[in-house]
C-alpha cells in the first residue's frame, strides 16, 4: 500500500458504474461480508461508483473531486468511466504503436524510438527511449483482413476541408474514441515525466481538429 490509498481488485467493470454490488472485504485474497465505507490502506474486491465517491469525497474534502481515469478497454474502462462517471478518460491503445504515429519512427535496425522531453529548454531536452512491440506481437495486432483499427478504407469518406489535421476516424472504434475518451497514449511511459499540471490537447467530439492522441497521431489518419 506504499502507492495507493486503497486498492479496488476485480471491479467486475463495466457493471461498477452502473450497477450497485458492494464492496467485498478481502482476507488473504478471500472475499467476506460486504462493507457499506471505505476504510484507507485497505484492499477491496467488486464494489460500485456510488461508494467509492464517498470515501473520495470525504479524504478530498471536495463535493465534486476530480478524477482521471486510466484503461485498456473502451468497453470496461473509457466508455462506462465516461459515461457514469464524467472522469476524464486516459485510454492506453497499444495499436498507436502497432500501426506507428506520425512523426515518431524507431531507430534504424532497431524497435526503440527517441523522443524529446518538451518541458525543458532546447539546450537541456532530455532523450527518452520507448521500446516498440516485439514483431510478432505486431503481425498478430496487425490484421491485413481487417485493417486500421482507426480508418476504414472501404468506406465512403467523408468531406473534408483543407483545414483538417488528419482522416476522419471513420472505424466504430474511432467514433468511441473520440466520444468518451480525452486522450490516448499507446503506454504510460510517454507521459509519466510529464508534471500533474501539464495541458494536453483532448478529443473533441464535435471538433475533429482537436485530437488527443499522443505523442503522435496514428499513420493511417495522416493526410499525406
Amino acid at each position: 500500500m506504499t502507492y495507493f490509498d486503497i486498492i479496488c481488485t476485480n471491479a467486475r467493470k463495466p457493471g461498477f458504474f452502473n450497477l450497485n454490488r458492494p464492496f467485498l472485504r478481502l482476507d488473504e485474497n478471500h472475499e467476506k461480508e460486504p462493507v457499506t465505507e471505505l476504510t484507507s490502506n485497505t484492499v477491496y474486491s467488486q464494489g460500485n461508483l456510488n461508494t467509492l465517491m464517498k470515501y473520495l469525497r470525504d479524504i478530498t474534502g471536495k463535493d465534486n473531486p476530480k478524477i482521471c481515469f486510466f484503461g485498456d478497454s473502451l468497453r470496461s474502462d473509457v466508455f462506462p468511466s465516461k459515461k457514469f462517471a464524467n472522469w476524464e478518460t486516459v485510454y492506453l491503445l497499444e495499436e498507436m504503436e502497432i500501426e506507428g504515429m506520425k512523426g515518431i519512427d524507431p531507430k534504424p535496425s532497431t524497435r526503440v524510438i527517441e523522443l524529446e522531453d518538451q518541458q525543458q529548454e532546447p539546450n537541456r531536452k532530455k532523450r527518452k527511449l520507448h521500446e516498440l512491440p516485439s514483431e510478432e506481437d505486431t503481425r498478430i495486432l496487425k490484421s491485413s483482413k481487417w485493417g486500421s483499427f482507426f480508418c476504414d478504407e472501404s468506406l465512403p469518406s467523408k468531406v473534408e476541408s483543407g483545414q483538417m489535421k488528419m482522416r476522419h476516424m471513420n472505424t466504430f472504434w474511432g467514433y468511441l474514441i473520440r466520444k468518451y475518451a480525452d486522450i490516448a497514449v499507446p503506454q504510460l511511459d510517454y507521459i509519466a515525466d510529464f508534471p500533474l499540471d501539464h495541458q494536453y490537447e483532448v478529443f473533441d467530439h464535435k471538433d475533429e481538429n482537436k485530437t488527443g492522441f499522443y505523442p503522435g497521431i496514428p499513420k493511417s489518419l495522416d493526410k499525406v
